[in-house]
């Protein structure tokens, strides 16, 4: 009995883990997707000019 309890609060510790994990993950994503859409623009419309002025 003793032994199903540790199964089940180490069970609650990685649902809990996993779901930290995942918000983590998703913001992640989220932040990156956000710099790609601020930095792709910028990066290539800087390699448009430099090919202008050559």
């Amino acid at each position: 009995r003793l032994l199903e309890k540790i199964n089940e609060q180490f069970d609650d510790k990685l649902s809990l883990f996993q779901s930290k994990l995942f918000i983590i993950c998703s913001t992640f994503k989220l932040a990156l997707s956000q710099l790609m859409m601020i930095w792709l623009p910028s990066l290539s419309s800087k390699s448009l000019n430099d090919k202008e002025t050559h």
